[in-house]
């Protein structure tokens, strides 16, 4: 349950082909299917809310103009199903804590609205605690900022729409950019944490030029001493989450670096960022060994 909401919590088989297959705690609605998502996460299983209606047009195709046409069936809504299994509810509910704390400074306008919701599952003989979210689907461009160039960066996501000219899909995504970036910094400040701007897909940008964060789950806390802490999945999210803060602040909003930042003071030291990118690189080594 979240922002007072409840969801519907019934047993019935959704998920096929996996090793999630015969999860039983919520039913299929009888205006769509539920369908694994191309893109999973480290920490969470992805599934689409198709409309019964989109899939038939997929499936069958629709006539327009004499030709036969395959859209492909766009969700309604996200459903996340955390990778972690919990030991109590205390846990799963420090793990909501985090996102209200997200949504609470960042705003609805920057991140993705979801419905958290947390299920006792029984399986394999034993009783686990599952977090999952019925979160809003954000259409739109990646923002990777690991492939930005140029002052005129942000005209590389622009997709051309009849509602919006490049030019105002540039000004409202460098506002939406500059607000986001504040945003960030307040909560490192006022809580000492940050969230995971990292991942490939952690950040999209809609036809309009909004900016989304839709990775809700990875709320990083920074912790005050001089070694690199490491997510749960051993990678150097912190450190690599305030690059990408930079990032956005010096190639987009072209701000140039303060050396009396705190955060650049301690972060990006040439002794640190080494480290850093050896801790990167043996995190994608054994990602590339897991079967």
């Amino acid at each position: 349950m979240a922002d007072g909401k409840e969801l519907d919590i019934i047993t019935a088989p959704f998920i096929s082909n996996s090793k999630l297959e015969g999860l039983n705690f919520l039913r299929t609605p009888a205006t769509g299917c539920f369908r694994r998502h191309f893109r999973g996460g480290l920490r969470s299983h992805l599934f689409e809310l198709i409309q019964a209606k989109d899939l038939e047009a997929e499936q069958t195709g629709k006539v327009i103009d004499n030709i036969r046409q395959f859209p492909r069936a766009m969700p309604s809504r996200m459903l996340r199903v955390l990778r972690t299994r919990f030991d109590s509810l205390d846990q799963a509910l420090k793990e909501i804590e985090k996102y209200r704390l997200l949504l609470e400074i960042l705003g609805p306008d920057l991140v993705a609205r979801s419905e958290e919701f947390i299920v006792e599952y029984q399986g394999c003989g034993q009783k686990e605690i599952l977090l999952c979210g019925l979160q809003e689907y954000i259409k739109g461009t990646i923002l990777d900022p690991w492939h930005l160039a140029g002052r005129d960066a942000l005209k590389h996501f622009y997709r051309p729409n009849a509602t919006t000219p490049c030019h105002g899909f540039i000004a409202r995504a460098t506002r939406e950019i500059k607000t986001f970036v504040g945003a960030v910094r307040t909560m490192i400040h006022t809580t000492g944490h940050i969230p995971d701007l990292a991942g490939v897909g952690n950040l999209m940008l809609t036809p309009e030029g909004r900016l989304k964060l839709v990775d809700i789950n990875n709320i990083i806390e920074i912790k005050q001493t001089a070694s690199i802490p490491l997510d749960d999945r051993g990678y150097p999210c912190c450190d690599k989450s305030m690059e990408v803060l930079f990032i956005l602040e010096q190639k987009i909003l072209q701000q140039p670096i303060s050396m009396d930042d705190p955060l650049h003071e301690r972060f990006f030291t040439p002794e640190r960022r080494e480290e850093v990118k050896t801790l990167e690189q043996a995190f994608y080594k054994r990602l590339n060994k897991i079967p």
